[in-house]
C-alpha cells in the first residue's frame, strides 16, 4: 500500500509540470480539480482518524497537487 500511496500522486506531477511550463489550462475543468482537492481533503481526514498512513499520506500529496492545479487553473484562464 504504500507504494500505491507513493505512485498514485506521482501520476499527477506530469500534469503539474506541463500545466506550469505550457501556462496552458485550457483542457482542464476547474470544477473537476476542486471537486478532487476536496474529496482527497476528506480522503485525508478519514486516512488520520482511523490511523491508515497510506491513506492520509497520499491524500495530503493529492492535496498538494491539485491544489496548485487549482491555483493554475484560476491563474492562467
Amino acid at each position: 500500500m504504500v507504494f500505491i500511496a507513493i505512485v498514485g500522486p506521482a501520476a499527477t506531477i506530469p500534469q503539474v509540470l506541463d500545466v506550469f511550463s505550457s501556462q496552458d489550462v485550457s483542457g482542464l475543468s476547474l470544477t473537476t480539480w476542486s471537486l478532487w482537492l476536496v474529496l482527497s481533503g476528506f480522503w485525508a481526514a478519514y486516512g488520520f482518524v482511523h490511523k491508515e498512513m497510506p491513506i492520509f499520506i497520499s491524500n495530503l500529496a493529492y492535496i498538494v497537487l491539485q491544489g496548485i492545479i487549482v491555483v493554475a487553473i484560476v491563474s492562467y484562464q
